[in-house]
């Protein structure tokens, strides 16, 4: 195929549209990224170690208490259905 006069260029155009938008992303990722870092580390209030403690424990328990209704639950429907195939 004979490609036209301006084939080339227009190609070559075309690559360097393309390589400045995803420059642009680029910057928009960098600045999302500084950003980011900067709120981790000047805005945002940690919390105590004693309450990190605390709430481990509320969700280490509430998890347990989970568990336990959907073992009860499990166990239920497992012998409603062992009664109900039995007969």
């Amino acid at each position: 195929m004979k490609q036209g006069k301006f084939g080339a260029s227009k190609k070559l155009a075309f690559v360097y549209r393309l390589w400045l938008t995803k420059r642009k992303e680029m910057g928009k990722v960098k600045n999302y990224l500084l950003e980011s870092i900067d709120e981790v580390s000047n805005k945002v209030t940690w919390p105590k170690f004693t309450e990190l403690q605390s709430s481990a424990i509320l969700v280490l328990v509430a998890s347990l208490i989970f568990a336990l209704v959907i073992w009860a639950i499990d166990l239920g429907f497992g012998s409603a259905l062992n009664w109900f195939y039995s007969k």
